[in-house]
């Protein structure tokens, strides 16, 4: 199985609540792909720039890149296309558990 940024981004954006604004650093992105990829030896992750910035570029007037943070404007606004881009449950799954330690 194969993830990448925009599975995490979503799943993140999920999570708030679809806060009205809401910061996820690059850090944090790239910590979650790591962790699932060393516990899961099934699962391959991609969280390069190019994949944060594809998360960007589907949402242009909501989401904007600056100094290693994604930052979301009016996530209520995206929340439909947000939903169709989150991970299996078993990858939530996974991002809540980690989330949780």
């Amino acid at each position: 199985m194969e993830i990448d940024s925009t599975d995490i981004i979503a799943f993140l954006i999920k999570r708030s609540g679809f806060s009205n604004e809401f910061e996820i650093p690059f850090s944090l992105i790239h910590h979650l792909a790591k962790v699932i990829e060393s516990e899961n030896e099934d699962i391959l992750t991609f969280c390069d720039s190019v994949s944060i910035d594809a998360f960007r570029c589907a949402f242009t007037s909501n989401v904007v890149v600056e100094h290693s943070t994604i930052k979301i404007y009016n996530a209520r606004k995206i929340r439909t296309n947000v939903e169709r881009l989150l991970p299996p449950q078993r990858i939530m799954d996974l991002l809540e558990d980690i989330n949780k330690r």
